[in-house]
């Protein structure tokens, strides 16, 4: 805005000098000033002689001269004196009035006021009748009342009645002769508006065209006689429209004029050096938000913009706020020309500024980024670039609905490009800019330190990862372009990220051997939308008539027959119609980003149904940022698995009671002889409902604890109970169970096959009797690692040995130890080719109690009444199904002599097996007496020691001592005498026992003999009563000598 300040002056010519006194204020007569000498004075009015100007309040409205009153105050006392009308014609003539001499006058003039009747007619306003109320005199340019049937006159009558004037002289003296030229000023300003927009069209007339010019917030209080002149204090002070020029001349460059009251607001913004701060919210800040920016008078201009083939098109309105300069006053004076000059450029045609208001510009370019899926893209954008994922989107420019794309036409400019007309067409950008100067793209210079590069072509950017090493997900650069003229920007934020990517959880690829029955899921990640909508869109699976793509009988997201299968929707010509380009279409067909596409397989794509072909499928994957996620496309497709069920067989299939599969050969393959299925291969749901074959039998109600196995090629038996029956009391060995009917899964239709199969059961079952429950004189056998092994027959058609579980029942030699615990024998067991080991292997029999006392586990063997256990445990419902063999164990034992020497007189002499000698003699000096007694047995007895006589040699019979308490018997062999050697020897000693021992070459005694109730039965007997044991089936006496033993204390075997 430009301003110049001036005066604006009024040249007024003299004229014929013709008074008319509107009213003269005198005293009484002969008393007051008029008895006083009086002096004419002649009032000159000057006239202006300035050019006419246009404005709305007319051509002629700045010399319009309607009329005045000049009122006289004697400035001794105060008081109005004289007042005078001055009729219109006196302008540029004179006038006389009569005053007195020698007083000093205030004198004030106001003209071109009217109070206005309602009949037409007019009278000029009075001043007030004292000096003290002449500076707050005041007149409102409203059309209010002023009462007597009068008002005001309001702006738009000033055209009529000419713009209001004012004079004043003050302590003026009339004196004769000297005349006073009277000068008045006008209580408006005049402003000079030149408006200049050749900067914004060039020479094009129609470019930018004149509207209209219009003085808004003009203050309607005069006060003529203030000392700070005219000023608007409150809203009511204010005239919405002054001065207003509504069809303006066009033209290139043109002044118009206009007329404002005065409003002396004075310097309200101090410091302030921008014009462009010079508007609502400039002034209200400065001045606290009083308010006062609804006081102040501006200057409203209106153009239109047309005629452009840029795309620009309406109305655009500047407001400028009046004032003695442009940056900081706001005072209209009166009598004041403002010469203010309104240039354009283009730039200025777009400035977000109170004094600019574009509202009704159509502006109808179009300056917008989009993407080839996504069409406009909101401002702002972000736009991933990831490794395996070029950021990209088209810059597009256009001037209108329906024009064409202009980016090619437009010139591509550096970044301080300054357009000269509103015609052209330009852009920039801060990554991408004409010259590619660092300066004017700094954008660039950072996304390639990140180790991206831009591309550029016909509009189409392109921002591509080149070096890995510098990529860091997690960055975001803005990028600004702007479009010339007006400097229209449109921006987008480049952001880094991971890659994206659709993985298949448990599988291949979905067109991989993805198989009826079958379950992938799929993984999402980098995307950068939340949410996944997904179509399933298949080819022209119609066999006639139109293609229905959205026709999808292959998957589900549910192991559910009465889930719906995914479709994809369609348009009205039935083309597919993709999540992208209609989301709301897809609301069922989507989840969470973080969540997994479950696909279950219930058709294959080699379908071939009534009205429908085989069909490729595919689906169809986006976010809802479809620019940056695009749309990912995964062909499926569905196999179906070949079922293959055997032709029934004359010798059926066992199905063993211990649950193992029955081969059935009954399954799923890849392909007719291709890669078996296992059941584990299916989703177990999905299996159960759509593939796993039925089971049909004829008759036994044990069939109904029949299955087939979950490898889907065998039967096996799942329960062995029915009813609270038990199957082992209801079969034994091999049973027929029927026949089974083995078809395919109806479900799909696919699997019509059928075949019959005969059925058995088989339990394990004991075949003759147990072999070598003889002991075989073991107690007789010498060595450490002596073995017996017992042996039976058991029968498991079908089954496997390794499911035969062992075990024995019957009595067992034990031994209680010092540390309490008592031990018994262990036993092996083994089962092979039905036949049932029970093994004692001395070496691997117990040796030591917990406290390292010795144990005899060696001679703990078996003997008696036994059962040998032989069963199976089903493995599903965890039973046991349990057999036996029942057997006895008995020994022939052969005993000989054994002497057993302590510190007395005495010795001990013993009948025992060689086994028993071994232990003795290994263990039997130092061991307890509960030790030594359990080594003297054999089968739990050694109840024959005390059914023995000896008749020799002949030096044993007179006169030893002995301690048998029955004469009746001959002399038992247990105890002697010492003085058989040394008849001076009172006691035995080890080196005695060691001499005697050496010198018998055979044995101790001879003619040895079992007895029963004193009589003689011989050296073998089988008599239980002699034995001790039942299971002790013959015992014979052998005159051999085992050895001996030396013990610290007497061992009293016999009590």
């Amino acid at each position: 805005m430009n301003i110049k300040f001036g005066v604006l002056t009024a040249s007024l010519m003299l004229a014929s000098a013709v008074g008319c006194v509107k009213g003269t204020v005198f005293p009484e007569a002969g008393t007051g000033p008029a008895a006083e000498e009086t002096v004419t004075v002649q009032f000159n009015l000057l006239q202006d002689g300035l050019p006419e100007s246009r404005s709305s309040l007319g051509s002629g409205v700045e010399s319009l001269f309607t009329g005045a009153v000049l009122a006289a105050y004697d400035k001794s006392t105060g008081f109005l004196e004289l007042e005078s009308e001055i009729p219109a014609e006196k302008l540029g003539g004179s006038l006389s009035i009569s005053l007195r001499a020698g007083v000093t006058y205030d004198l004030y003039l106001v003209g071109n006021l009217r109070l206005l009747g309602e009949d037409g007619a007019s009278e000029l306003p009075s001043l007030p009748p004292s000096l003290s109320e002449i500076e707050s005199f005041s007149y409102r340019l409203d059309g209010g009342d002023e009462g007597g049937g009068l008002r005001r006159e309001d702006f738009s009558e000033v055209s009529r009645w000419g713009i209001p004037l004012c004079w004043s002289l003050k302590n003026f003296i009339p004196r004769s002769g000297s005349p006073v030229d009277i000068r008045m000023e006008r209580l408006f300003s005049k402003v000079v508006l030149t408006v200049d927009h050749s900067g914004i069209a060039g020479t094009d007339l129609e470019a930018f065209v004149n509207g209209s010019v219009c003085v808004r917030q003009s203050n309607c209080l005069l006060r003529p006689f203030s000392p700070g002149g005219s000023r608007a204090s409150c809203e009511e002070d204010i005239m919405e429209v002054g001065d207003c020029d509504a069809s303006m001349e066009n033209a290139l460059r043109r002044e118009y004029v206009f007329y404002v009251p005065e409003n002396r607001q004075g310097e309200l913004m101090p410091g302030n050096t921008d014009p462009a701060d010079k508007d609502m919210d400039g002034v209200e800040a400065a001045c606290g938000n009083s308010g006062i920016s609804r006081l102040l008078t501006y200057l409203e201009f209106e153009g239109l913009v047309s005629g452009s083939d840029v795309g620009l098109e309406g109305p655009v309105v500047y407001r400028f706020f009046l004032g003695r300069n442009a940056v900081s006053d706001f005072d209209i004076e009166r009598n004041s020309e403002i010469h203010v000059t309104l240039g354009f450029n283009p730039g200025s045609v777009f400035e977000p500024d109170w004094k600019l208001d574009s509202e009704g510009l159509e502006d109808s370019r179009r300056f917008y980024l989009s993407g080839e899926l996504a069409g406009r893209l909101p401002e702002g954008k972000e736009i991933y670039v990831r490794k395996n994922r070029p950021g990209t989107f088209r810059l597009n420019i256009d001037t209108g609905e329906g024009s064409p794309d202009k980016f090619s036409s437009a010139v591509h400019v550096a970044g301080d490009y300054e357009p000269e007309t509103l015609t052209e067409l330009a852009w920039t950008g801060d990554c991408w800019a004409a010259g590619h100067s660092p300066e004017h793209e700094p954008r660039r210079l950072e996304l390639s330190e990140l180790g991206i590069e831009v591309t550029c072509d016909n509009g189409v950017f392109v921002f591509r990862v080149t070096d890995t090493r510098l990529f860091v997900p997690g960055r975001k650069v803005p990028l600004k372009f702007r479009l010339f003229p007006g400097g229209i920007e449109t921006e987008a934020t480049i952001v880094t990220a991971e890659d994206i990517a659709v993985t298949v959880d448990q599988g291949p690829a979905l067109n991989e051997e993805f198989f009826l029955g079958q379950k992938r899921s799929l993984a999402f990640k980098g995307f950068a939308g939340s949410m996944i909508y997904y179509a399933a869109l298949q080819d022209d699976v119609s066999a006639g008539g139109g293609g229905k793509h959205g026709f999808n009988r292959q998957w589900k997201t549910k192991p559910d027959s009465s889930a719906p299968f995914p479709a994809c929707a369609l348009d009205g010509a039935g083309e597919p119609l993709l999540p992208y380009q209609d989301y709301g279409a897809y609301e069922g067909q989507r989840l969470p980003v973080t969540d997994r596409l479950e696909m279950y397989a219930f058709y294959p794509n080699s379908l071939d149904s009534p009205g429908f072909a085989a069909a490729e499928g595919k689906v169809c994957i986006c976010s809802e940022d479809i620019h940056n996620d695009g749309l990912i496309e995964i062909p499926v497709r569905i196999s179906k698995p070949w079922f293959e069920c055997p032709a029934g067989s004359p010798d059926g299939i066992l199905i063993p009671v211990d649950g193992k599969e029955a081969g059935l050969d009954i399954g799923f393959y890849t392909a007719e002889g291709g890669e078996p299925l296992d059941r584990s291969d299916f989703d177990r749901e999905l299996y159960e409902l759509l593939l796993e074959p039925q089971l049909g039998w004829d008759a036994s109600e044990w069939q109904e604890c029949v299955r087939i196995a979950d490898d889907m090629k065998s039967l096996c038996l799942v329960s062995t109970t029915l009813d609270g029956r038990k199957i082992e009391d209801e079969f034994q060995g091999v049973q027929s169970l029927g026949t089974l009917t083995v078809s395919g899964n109806p479900y799909t239709g696919l699997y019509d096959v059928s075949e019959d199969i005969a059925c058995f059961l088989s339990l394990p079952e004991g075949v003759g009797t147990v072999r070598h429950a003889r002991g075989k004189d073991f107690y007789n056998q010498s060595g450490m690692k002596s073995v017996i092994r017992f042996e039976a027959q058991c029968v498991y058609a079908g089954g496997d040995p390794k499911q035969v579980d062992l075990s024995e029942e019957g009595p067992s030699v034990t031994f209680k130890a010092g540390d309490g615990v008592t031990y018994g024998p262990s036993f092996a067991f083994d089962y092979a080719d039905g036949l049932i080991s029970m093994t004692f292997d001395e070496s691997e029999q117990v040796k030591e109690s917990s406290d390292g006392e010795f144990v005899p586990g060696g001679l703990l063997v078996p003997y008696g009444q036994h059962r040998l256990c032989f069963g199976v445990t089903n493995r599903w419902d965890g039973r046991r199904i349990e057999y036996g063999a029942d057997f006895s164990v008995s020994y022939n034992l052969e005993v000989e002599q054994f002497t057993v020497f302590s510190p007395k007189r005495y010795a001990t002499i013993i009948l025992t097996g060689a086994k028993n000698a071994e232990y003795l003699k290994r263990y039997g000096e130092t061991v307890d007496e509960a030790a030594l007694y359990k080594m003297l047995e054999a089968a739990g007895s050694n109840e024959w020691n005390f059914h023995l006589v000896v008749t020799g040699p002949s030096y044993l019979l007179g006169g030893t001592y002995h301690m048998n308490r029955t004469k009746t018997y001959n002399i038992p062999p247990c105890d002697f005498d010492v003085k058989f050697f040394r008849s001076s020897a009172d006691k035995w000693t080890e080196e005695l026992a060691d001499a005697v021992s050496a010198q018998q070459v055979t044995t101790w005694l001879t003619s040895l003999r079992f007895h029963k109730d004193g009589t003689s039965v011989g050296v073998t007997t089988d008599d239980v009563e002699i034995t001790g044991s039942r299971y002790i089936s013959r015992i014979s006496i052998i005159s051999d000598f085992l050895g001996y033993i030396y013990r610290d204390e007497r061992f009293d075997f016999i009590d």
